[in-house]
């Protein structure tokens, strides 16, 4: 029997692929998947799964049925999901999931749709107001809407954030606006 505290190998496990982003120039949390992968990877191993490092691609992610083909053909048990989207398209990430959860393969995550409605902060935020739960004030600018829409619904500082971008993507230095001759610019 196998425990914590002993000295032999642990017994021999399914195949789990470890999933990440690889392309040229990626985004600093994009990139960084590949370390994590390379951490979770050997934390699986140690504990006896036999593990697959999967890297997708803009061109893999580009043709559904070779992303179905490639999860799909090792046998694994399950899918340790590090796959963030590719810096130039968040919304690869939800694609890539609609994928996985399509071929039935258990994968660690959030389904495609939780990914996909998160990418709007304006839809997440009405979200979750509509589920009682507290949201800051906030305004969605459209093409055409001048920037004092804002100065009319909110006040000064505000936090301007790309409305359909992947976590911090879009957010600089310029993002936090405290004066009103500086909203022109930011916006």
């Amino acid at each position: 029997m196998n425990s914590d505290h002993s000295s032999e190998p642990p017994q021999k496990r399914g195949t789990i692929l470890a999933v990440a982003a690889l392309e040229q120039e990626g985004r600093p949390d994009v990139t960084d998947a590949l370390q994590t992968r390379e951490w979770v990877s050997k934390i699986l191993e140690q504990a006896g799964w036999h593990v697959l490092p999967v890297d997708i691609t803009p061109k893999l992610l580009s043709s559904t049925e070779r992303t179905a083909s490639i999860i799909r053909s090792p046998g694994a048990e399950c899918i340790f999901n590090l796959f963030e989207g590719f810096g130039s398209d968040s919304g690869a990430e939800h694609r890539f999931m609609a994928i996985v959860e399509k071929e039935g393969i258990p994968c660690t995550g959030n389904p495609a749709s939780a990914l996909k409605a998160c990418l709007s902060k304006g839809m997440t935020a009405e979200r979750l107001t509509q589920n009682k739960v507290p949201v800051p004030g906030g305004i969605t600018l459209f093409p055409g809407l001048t920037p004092s829409v804002i100065l009319e619904k909110l006040r000064l500082p505000v936090f301007l954030k790309p409305l359909s971008e992947d976590g911090s993507v879009g957010i600089n230095g310029g993002s936090l606006v405290e004066k009103t001759e500086q909203l022109e610019e930011a916006v």
